[in-house]
């Protein structure tokens, strides 16, 4: 079972580590649609989240966005 990204929350986590998307996608791995899905507030595994909060230096649980995850 996935969560949805909190847009705001993962764009500041990139903004921290001067990461850009591309940046992101070859860092964790993760397709360049996986990124442009959790960029629009998708819904990602949590496998997904886990990795980009790895690479983002931040807990996985900042990335999600808890309003739309009840």
């Amino acid at each position: 079972m996935g969560a949805h990204v909190s847009k705001k929350h993962l764009h500041c986590a990139m903004i921290d580590k001067d990461l850009n998307f591309n940046e992101l996608h070859w860092a964790t791995g993760l397709s360049k649609t996986t990124i442009s899905k959790a960029n629009k507030g998708g819904r990602c595994s949590m496998k997904t989240i886990k990795r980009m909060a790895a690479v983002l230096g931040v807990d996985a649980n900042y990335l999600m966005d808890g309003l739309k995850n009840i």
